[in-house]
């Protein structure tokens, strides 16, 4: 997560550099301006990770459950998207084909 932040500011930094000669009439330094926008960006970047990253978190740990959920109760996975289930078969998560038993019925408390 770090280097994505740090990637954000300091392509930012960059567009900014290469941005302040052309919106200024004099010759400036862009330093001071560059070292703020660096600082600006960071601060930026550093909320939207943070937000993709709980819901990256939030994501896996809904899987999991999902997963411990099916092999205690013999349970087929409803909330696995296609594409994910191939991915894990295809690196021997064999056990994503469990079935629900013949009925379709649940006779266990699943929150036990």
């Amino acid at each position: 997560m770090f280097l994505a932040k740090f990637f954000i500011a300091i392509s930012t930094t960059l567009i900014g550099y290469y941005l302040i000669p052309s919106m200024t009439q004099i010759s400036i330094d862009p330093t001071l301006p560059c070292v703020v926008i660096f600082f600006f960006a960071y601060f930026v970047a550093c909320k939207f990770i943070s937000i993709f990253d709980t819901s990256a978190n939030t994501i896996l740990q809904c899987y999991l459950f999902d997963l411990d959920l099916a092999k205690q109760h013999n349970l087929e996975m409803r909330h696995v998207p296609a594409t994910l289930q191939k991915f894990l078969n295809m690196h021997g998560e064999a056990s994503l084909n469990l079935k629900v038993d013949p009925k379709g019925e649940i006779n266990q408390n699943l929150m036990a």
